[in-house]
């Protein structure tokens, strides 16, 4: 159970508790995947291994983790009539929207069938890394009791306010000091936030040509490689070194980076000095 896979394939526990330790971990096997990490093509792979009508993918937090590091993928085209709730994962990876997408009202309602969870790497321009059974069941066992919408929404204004991995509480308690701190937070930089991505979308601007030039003018984020605008069809990701360049996802990310790699120190440095 202590070995590392680059997928697993995670069933739904029928009969008894959903959520028995052993119940899970014989619920997980380890799953063929490609490694080709370009989503349209994973999707097709699940329709033609797995006949999956409509394989659709969420982006979650592992249980200790300080950045979204899990992707699952699932058919959302599944007969209710011959495929089971998959409670667990319907819990645990309940954070975001389809295809990570932020929205008040999620887009989806529960996984049925069995998914395919991945790890997802912090930045997008390196390959994947790999989960272990034994995590993976920790973590469904983590959000058993928790929201998972709300952990991760937690834990993305933490990481806004620049909390390092392995700093950050898996939850923190209503009376956490980091919550005041955060509140505080939000409330101290709203002021100084404007001149902030001010000065970020000048830096856009110079790098990413005319169509980065309007978005910034009017403070909008932009992927450097595509032009989609956060909150459009995708949530943006910021270079993990720079924060600077923003990307859709990892193919944007990898296009991009015999350009950006010749900005990317500088502009860490001129971040770190401000």
């Amino acid at each position: 159970m202590g070995q590392d896979y680059a997928a697993l394939e995670l069933r739904p526990v029928l009969g008894g508790d959903a959520w028995a330790r052993s119940a899970l971990t014989a619920a997980i096997s380890p799953a063929a995947f490609p490694t080709s990490e370009d989503e349209d093509e994973e999707k097709a792979f699940l329709q033609r291994t797995r006949g999956w009508r409509a394989p659709r993918l969420l982006v979650a937090y592992s249980q200790f983790a300080t950045d979204k590091d899990l992707v699952a993928y699932f058919d959302a085209g599944a007969n209710p009539a011959v495929s089971p709730v998959n409670v667990a994962a319907s819990k645990a990876f309940r954070c975001y929207g389809l295809g990570g997408n932020l929205a008040p009202q999620l887009d989806w309602e529960e996984i049925r069938g069995s998914c395919v969870v991945l790890r997802e790497m912090a930045n997008p321009a390196l390959p994947r890394g790999r989960i272990s059974p034994r995590e993976l069941v920790d973590t469904l066992q983590f959000f058993k009791d928790r929201d998972a919408q709300a952990v991760a929404a937690e834990r993305d204004r933490a990481r806004s306010f620049g909390f390092m991995p392995g700093v950050l509480p898996p939850v923190l308690p209503v009376d956490h000091p980091l919550r005041a701190a955060i509140t505080r937070g939000l409330q101290a930089t709203s002021a100084s936030a404007s001149a902030t991505s001010s000065s970020r979308n000048r830096t856009s601007i110079s790098s990413h040509g005319h169509a980065a030039s309007q978005a910034a003018q009017a403070g909008v984020q932009q992927c450097a490689t595509c032009g989609k605008t956060d909150g459009s069809t995708c949530e943006l990701k910021a270079c993990a070194l720079c924060k600077s360049a923003w990307y859709c996802g990892r193919d944007c990310q990898k296009k991009d980076f015999k350009r950006h790699k010749k900005e990317c120190a500088s502009l860490a440095r001129q971040r770190h000095q401000q």
